[in-house]
């Protein structure tokens, strides 16, 4: 199995890499998202019965 003309490894992992980082990013936002939707949503509709 020969590799593809322009291949390089170090390229293919630096592909990877921003892959992974995009969607660490990507993940980090909808989940802080998350967290201030359902903090707003409990604060509005679940109000503590202290």
């Amino acid at each position: 199995s020969e590799l593809p003309r322009g291949f390089s490894p170090l390229s293919e992992v630096f592909h990877v890499y921003c892959v992974f980082v995009l969607y660490s990013l990507f993940v980090v936002r909808v989940s802080t998202w998350y967290q201030r939707q359902r903090s707003w949503r409990s604060v509005f509709f679940f109000p503590r019965i202290v």
